[in-house]
């Protein structure tokens, strides 16, 4: 596995005490991407029903302002990374963010989860133990 570039860890602007990690080249990639849509407040990332072992991750483009039902972390130049509690709670606490060449597919988000115990061969999706 390639070497991760230097993390930053993020805390929620609330009293959550929710946090996560996010590479220097995730946070460049974040911004790159709202600089170009000439929109945007930065990316959402959630999860997703899909693939063999049962969840994958998703990243999108954050257009509408987060809601009281997402956990939002600031970046620089006012743009933010925010997650849906639910999701964070369950299966994205603590996960570590970065952007990097994955195999064949070129650069894109990647995810180091600590919640992860399981992942199916392709890498498409992942699986945690549910409580």
């Amino acid at each position: 596995m390639p070497s991760m570039s230097p993390t930053v860890e993020l805390h929620t602007n609330s009293n959550d005490q929710v946090s996560i990690q996010v590479t220097e080249a995730a946070i460049a990639q974040v911004d790159k991407a709202v600089t170009t849509k000439g929109s945007g407040l930065g990316i959402r990332i959630g999860v997703k029903p899909r693939g063999c072992s049962g969840m994958s991750y998703v990243v999108e483009l954050l257009e509408q302002s987060p809601t009281d039902q997402d956990y939002v972390f600031p970046l620089p130049n006012q743009l933010m990374i925010a997650m849906e509690k639910s999701a964070c709670d369950k299966y994205l606490k603590g996960i570590v963010v970065d952007f990097a060449r994955k195999g064949l597919a070129g650069e894109q988000f990647t995810f180091l989860n600590p919640n992860e115990t399981g992942a199916c061969g392709c890498g498409e999706s992942f699986m945690v133990d549910e409580e």
